[in-house]
């Protein structure tokens, strides 16, 4: 199915409102950002039809929530993780966060560290290899502290 019921349980992983708007009454932390281009995109054309609402919506001001989801049932990559956007009342995909960057996200996750995503942009480029136009997004993450470096020589399915 190309997308997710919002009213059906979800494994999706993000801040919500609500943990955004907690005022931190203890110690200021440094956030961190790491901005990236999602992996898949000109693959998948459930990922095009996200991405082509995606591209309406951003060009009309308006905000696009993203959130992650741990994809361990991929045959290529148990470690996928996937940027769903939520689209209408549906949470669609629209891209893999990209190999090197998904052992230091699974990481930020797995210690709670997100507080903030989103699609940056969405541009639209000529694929030689496929003599066609297709849509690619940009997101950025935002965590509390620094990033772990990216890990070049990431092999799909490795242990994290």
């Amino acid at each position: 199915s190309d997308h997710t019921d919002l009213n059906k349980e979800v494994n999706l992983i993000g801040p919500t409102r609500l943990e955004l708007n907690e005022p931190n009454c203890s110690t200021e932390v440094e956030l961190y950002s790491e901005t990236f281009t999602l992996k898949g995109c000109s693959y998948h054309e459930h990922f095009q039809r996200a991405l082509t609402e995606i591209k309406h919506k951003l060009i009309n001001g308006e905000t696009v929530p993203v959130q992650l989801h741990f994809e361990p049932v991929n045959r290529r990559d148990e470690n996928a993780i996937v940027v769903h956007a939520c689209l209408g009342n549906c949470w669609k995909p629209n891209g893999y966060v990209p190999g090197i960057k998904v052992a230091k996200v699974t990481h930020a996750v797995n210690n709670q560290e997100i507080t903030k995503m989103t699609i940056d942009s969405v541009k639209y480029q000529y694929i030689w290899s496929l003599s066609t136009m297709k849509y690619f997004a940009s997101v950025t993450i935002m965590k509390k502290g620094r990033w772990m470096k990216n890990k070049y020589g990431y092999k799909y399915s490795e242990e994290i």
